[in-house]
């Protein structure tokens, strides 16, 4: 298990969704998942992908676990984002608006992260609140038999859902452009830092939202050919 982070330092937060600590000495990746009742075949897709994005669409569908795995990952990384990641950068971005003489860039950085950071958590109450309620409805009915008639009344549509992953990325490059076009401070140490943050959250971002557009949503799409 150890090995894994020397090959890639990123796979930290991997680890913590998965209720991993650190402190595994030699132990194997076979023996760590079966001490914490971790399915296996979940866990090193979910390696391989974070490792490697174009691993998912070779074999997305080979995969057999069930997805209420999934969902339960992708809930610790919205965890990861709401208590980590945005009051870190909240903190920081309000330090280094505070020591900029300019008001306006000031203003303009605080204006560009609110509107982001408003962005990110409605996408993902939306998730919470009537994605995946929805999806485990869908697999509920698939194992218990649940009565249709509740699922089609929720009005869900998978590809509106794909495009609210675009707009939050492009919000996230606006946020970067702006401290990289318009900030300029004596000591800059802190903006480096912040952008360091921003590029390690937007490639984590972006493999959140490959696996799905790539996994999850392909997923629910089966589950309704079967059950419609």
């Amino acid at each position: 298990m150890a090995d894994l982070l020397h090959i890639n330092y990123h796979f930290l937060t991997v680890l913590n969704r998965f209720d991993i600590r650190l402190g595994f000495g030699d132990k194997s990746i076979e023996k760590v998942c079966a001490e914490k009742k971790i399915d296996i075949e979940f866990f090193l897709f979910i390696i391989n992908v974070f490792h490697n994005p174009n691993y998912i669409h070779s074999h997305a569908d080979e995969v057999s676990f069930d997805v209420e795995l999934l969902v339960n990952y992708i809930e610790k990384t919205h965890d990861y984002y709401n208590n980590l990641i945005t009051p870190t950068l909240k903190l920081l971005i309000k330090d280094v608006s505070k020591t900029c003489k300019e008001e306006t860039c000031s203003v303009l950085l605080m204006r560009f992260f609110n509107q982001y950071i408003k962005e990110l958590t409605e996408h993902i109450q939306y998730e919470e609140d009537v994605v995946f309620p929805y999806l485990r409805l869908l697999n509920m009915a698939i194992k218990e038999g649940v009565d249709k008639s509740e699922l089609e009344d929720i009005d869900f549509r998978i590809d509106s859902f794909q495009d609210k992953h675009h707009s939050i990325q492009e919000k996230l490059f606006d946020l970067k452009n702006v401290l990289i076009k318009y900030f300029s401070l004596p000591d800059d140490e802190t903006i480096v830092h912040i952008l360091f943050l921003l590029y390690r959250f937007e490639k984590d971002l972006a493999d959140h939202i490959l696996l799905e557009n790539n996994l999850l949503n392909p997923m629910i799409r089966k589950i309704e050919q079967k059950l419609f």
